[in-house]
């Protein structure tokens, strides 16, 4: 399953959350999440967590796919504002 998650952040009303004048990108936030953690395979953290940063997509396995997903809504640095969107991301890859 490929998964795009090179999109911005967005705040409650719909709109793109700007740091810097720049979008927050959910993929970015998800990468610097990811490398900012013990848990979890370390070597596919830190893939996915590159291709992330450089704003590629993730193509995942489906035994990856839910360790991705369990990374995210695990993740104690990820507000739930962030998890969700990535989640939907996730879920509508799976359609």
């Amino acid at each position: 399953m490929k998964i795009n998650l090179n999109v911005a952040i967005l705040d409650l009303n719909g709109k793109p959350i700007l740091q810097s004048k720049k979008e927050l990108n959910l993929g970015q936030l998800i990468a610097e999440a990811l490398v900012s953690t013990s848990k979890g395979p370390a070597v596919k953290c830190l893939d996915w967590a590159i291709k992330l940063q450089n704003k590629e997509v993730l193509d995942l396995d489906t035994e990856d796919q839910e360790t991705f997903k369990k990374l995210i809504e695990d993740s104690e640095v990820i507000t739930n504002l962030a998890k969700g969107q990535a989640l939907k991301v996730l879920l509508s890859s799976k359609k």
